[in-house]
């Protein structure tokens, strides 16, 4: 029961960061390497504070499971990603990364099945 609270709280986290990769592509459009400048920048600010946000939330989950167990589930954020990507930035995935996605999926899941 104590992993699931963990695993739980470690997916939570991974679509959060994910969110915050959303706001740093967003803001990658105007990024530059002037402290002033990239703090004006909004999206780069939300990025930075809501990918903050996932490291804060994901970091009690370590205390209800083993790493070994809960490191892999923050792969999952790939997945979000992808799909946030596709979404709201009308990205597009070919079958190499629907494949990449799959494998994501199983290597997690045998990982989880293995606890």
């Amino acid at each position: 029961m104590k992993e699931l609270i963990g695993i739980t709280i470690i997916l939570f986290s991974s679509i959060f960061a994910s969110l915050g990769a959303l706001f740093f592509k967003k803001a990658s459009a105007s990024i530059s390497f002037n402290p002033l400048k990239l703090i004006r920048n909004r999206e780069f600010m939300k990025g930075f504070l809501i990918y903050g946000g996932a490291t804060v939330i994901g970091l009690p989950a370590y205390r209800f499971a083993e790493l070994s167990l809960l490191y892999p589930f923050i792969a999952t954020s790939y997945i979000w990603t992808c799909i946030l990507s596709v979404k709201y930035l009308n990205e597009h995935m070919n079958r190499w990364k629907w494949t990449g996605i799959g494998l994501i999926i199983i290597g997690v899941s045998v990982i989880g099945i293995g606890n």
